[in-house]
C-alpha cells in the first residue's frame, strides 16, 4: 500500500475534475480525497495499491474531457492508512449568486471566476486572475 499525493495544474476547476477523480478512485478501490485551491489548482490524496495508484495518475493527465492539464506534481508517501473510502472535500472560496438567476461568482485568492448557468449546468464564462 502506498500514498500518492497529485497537484493538479490547467483548467481543472469547474469541469467536473473532482468527480472524475472520485469515479475514477472507486473503479480503483482507492481511498482518500479530491478537492480545488483557491490557486486553481486541483489537489487529491489517494492511498491504495501503487499499481492502482499509477493508473489514476495516468488518468489524471488528461483529465475528464473539458479539462485542459498543463502539469502535474506528484509526491509518493508511505500509506497512513487514514482513510475508509474517496471523497471530494467542498472548495475553499465565497460563490456569489448573480442577481438575474443566470450565474454566479466564485471568488478565490487569485482569481475570480464568472459561471453561467446553461441546461442546468455550471460553465466558466469569464476567468480574471489577479497578479
Amino acid at each position: 500500500m502506498k500514498r500518492l499525493h497529485l497537484l493538479i495544474h490547467g483548467e481543472v476547476q469547474g469541469v467536473f475534475f473532482r468527480n472524475f477523480a472520485k469515479k475514477t478512485a472507486d473503479s480503483l478501490e482507492l481511498t482518500g480525497w479530491a478537492r480545488n485551491n483557491p490557486d486553481g489548482t486541483v489537489e487529491i490524496l489517494a492511498e491504495g495499491d501503487e499499481a492502482n495508484l499509477k493508473e489514476l495518475m495516468k488518468k489524471c493527465k488528461k483529465g475528464p474531457s473539458a479539462a485542459k492539464v498543463e502539469k502535474i506534481k506528484e509526491k509518493w508517501e508511505e500509506t497512513a492508512k487514514e482513510f475508509k473510502n474517496f471523497q471530494i472535500k467542498r472548495c475553499v472560496h465565497s460563490t456569489l449568486r448573480l442577481a438575474s438567476g443566470i450565474g454566479h461568482i466564485q471568488i478565490y485568492q487569485k482569481s475570480v471566476r464568472i459561471l453561467k448557468t446553461s441546461l442546468g449546468a455550471m460553465h466558466i464564462h469569464q476567468k480574471i486572475i489577479f497578479k
